[in-house]
């Protein structure tokens, strides 16, 4: 049943991919803009600007320029970056584990804080303990990414001096600075999710807890730390799992803005630069890419729903 639901979820997310890049390939020739005038600059040489853009293949038609990147990349090849002059392929294969770890990371530290959390602010309804949960995440929510991310920036890397401010190192290189340098960056990123995480647990687990079975294992003795972990949290979690998946989507997109605040070589600070730079290999590389990966989520999520509660049938 899974390898079937499978297969017909990944044959549906062809169109879907296509769609978006199709939009995308549209939208980027709509913008002002000329990529190899802001290649060459002003003073440009009319021969060599006639020239690339015949190599580029800029002088044809929209549709035969559409076609022959569909062809492309039917046959595995995404392009050649106008600015770089690199393969569209090298580079993302390059900048993706980057802007994946950091996005892993953050949604690592959103769900250790924000499930434990919601847990004891359900437990607690009405208590201190419970205001000081639901304020906090409001208080979270409220702050943009950006903006804690140079609080961060400002306290633990400039003020306090115990994490890099900037910068990054390679994990193969070294994977302790790695992780220095990214913890920061993931916190800022995550911190916000948790908040989300954290009240939607809440909820669900508000509406488990009055159920029959809870109140049956409570009946026959079971440990109210086995019924609340085990029993009520379990069935709770089938919202929160979609929201982690979404929010892992968001984070990614997010990441654009602290990869260039903190200096990370991700792609989605390269997506951000070639957008600006009207590079449009690498903008439909980046776009096909990241919507691949929120597809991949999507169906990742569908299939631990059937883990979590077997009575769903895919």
């Amino acid at each position: 049943m899974r390898a079937g639901y499978i297969a017909r979820t990944v044959l549906f997310a062809v169109p879907t991919l296509l769609a978006l890049v199709t939009i995308t390939f549209i939208m980027m020739r709509l913008l002002p803009g000329d990529p190899i005038l802001n290649l060459l600059g002003e003073n440009f040489d009319p021969v060599q600007y006639a020239a690339l853009i015949e190599a580029y293949g800029l002088d044809q038609p929209l549709y035969i320029q559409y076609l022959q990147w569909l062809w492309d990349l039917l046959n595995g090849n995404m392009g050649v970056s106008i600015v770089s002059h690199l393969p569209v392929t090298r580079v993302v294969l390059e900048r993706l584990p980057i802007s994946l770890e950091l996005a892993l990371l953050a949604t690592l530290i959103a769900v250790v804080i924000a499930i434990p959390a919601g847990v004891v602010s359900a437990t607690r309804r009405n208590t201190k303990t419970d205001y000081a949960v639901l304020t906090s995440a409001m208080v979270d929510l409220s702050i943009p990414e950006f903006f804690m991310a140079i609080l961060l920036m400002l306290s633990f890397g400039l003020y306090l001096k115990v994490l890099p401010p900037t910068g990054f190192v390679y994990f193969a290189a070294d994977p302790v600075g790695n992780l220095e340098h990214m913890i920061l960056r993931a916190f800022a990123l995550g911190i916000a999710r948790a908040a989300s995480i954290a009240r939607l647990t809440r909820s669900s687990l508000l509406e488990v807890l009055p159920q029959d079975y809870v109140r049956t294992a409570r009946s026959k003795g079971v440990e109210e730390r086995v019924v609340i972990w085990r029993h009520a949290l379990r069935n709770a979690l089938l919202p929160t799992v979609t929201l982690m998946g979404i929010q892992f989507g968001y984070i990614l997109g997010a990441a654009v803005v602290i990869e260039v605040i903190f200096g990370i070589p991700g792609l989605a600070s390269v997506g951000l630069n070639a957008i600006q730079q009207r590079d449009y290999p690498v903008v439909q590389g980046f776009i096909l890419v990241f919507g691949a990966v929120f597809i991949s989520l999507n169906l990742a999520v569908d299939i631990i729903y059937t883990f979590i509660d077997p009575r769903i049938k895919v």
